[in-house]
């Protein structure tokens, strides 16, 4: 692996263009936490072709004349707006925005007001049948913390550099095909997931809050949340305490105990609530009943 594909860059009208490289640094995780993810990507990457990583670099800049590559290059957005044009196709692109450039077809972007993007650089993408595969990055920046990740990977080379570089452009493109198969789900419905999670352990927080503090209202939202995870906020809420009152007892927790750790402090009502969801007794699973 290397950065041989940047010697293969066509530019045309006789005008030189380069691409700024400057080290980033991840925001929110860290490699360590983004390899834990890896184990289940790569039992799904089973059945994609696996493309090989080259490259990746960072651009803040306000247009680029026409170009082009031997290799894809996947350049995901973070930040401005602007219009990509490749080949004869405009593609409007604005922070979270990704678009696969495919290989020797020109390509260049415009900004009024400049943006920034990581670009990566692969020997080949298999993503459907489109000329240039378009995608758009979670609420939470998904992609764009794994590419920031890899960038930090690839420029600093610490030792094992090669392997985490990898490993960690594998999981980008087991994102891409994940959400070819499955649109990105609604923000709002992520954040509501998001919050859901943040709050389950906490006894006073109620669904009804956490819906009216979202600008939409509380039935289309309801709606939205269902459609794209076959639960109600209620339902999804339930089973996530459920799910942690589970683990808490194989540990050895009580009845009281674990219930109180996941936002049921009545134990007889923990019980109720466990048993209509697990379909059995918290007594029993405790035991080892199930």
């Amino acid at each position: 692996m290397g950065s041989e594909c940047g010697k293969s860059r066509v530019i045309y009208k006789n005008q030189s263009w380069q691409k700024a490289v400057a080290v980033s640094s991840p925001e929110i995780a860290t490699v360590k936490d983004c390899l834990l993810l890896l184990p289940s990507a790569f039992s799904v990457l089973g059945t994609f072709p696996m493309a090989k990583f080259y490259s990746i670099g960072r651009a803040a800049i306000s247009s680029n004349v026409f170009h082009n590559h031997s290799t894809w290059e996947i350049s995901v957005y973070t930040a401005g707006s602007g219009v990509a044009t490749v080949g004869e196709q405009v593609i409007p692109f604005k922070a979270g925005t990704i678009i696969c450039y495919p290989p020797i077809i020109p390509h260049k972007e415009d900004s009024q007001r400049g943006y920034t993007e990581f670009y990566i650089h692969t020997n080949e993408l298999k993503l459907g049948s489109e000329t240039v595969p378009v995608f758009t990055d979670t609420p939470h920046h998904t992609f764009a913390r794994v590419a920031a990740m890899l960038h930090e990977e690839y420029h600093l080379k610490e030792p094992g550099w090669e392997a985490a570089t990898q490993d960690l452009f594998a999981l980008l493109i087991f994102y891409l095909n994940r959400w070819r198969k499955s649109p990105v789900p609604h923000p709002l419905v992520e954040e509501l997931k998001r919050t859901l999670v943040e709050h389950f352990h906490d006894p006073e927080f109620k669904v009804g809050t956490a819906l009216d503090a979202l600008p939409l209202s509380r039935d289309h939202l309801r709606e939205r949340f269902e459609l794209a995870t076959g639960k109600t906020p209620l339902q999804y809420l339930t089973e996530l305490r459920i799910s942690e009152a589970k683990h808490l007892l194989r540990r050895g927790f009580s009845i009281k105990e674990a219930g109180s750790r996941v936002g049921y402090p009545d134990p007889y009502y923990f019980s109720r609530i466990f048993l209509k969801t697990a379909g059995v007794r918290p007594s029993l699973y405790s035991r080892g009943g199930q």
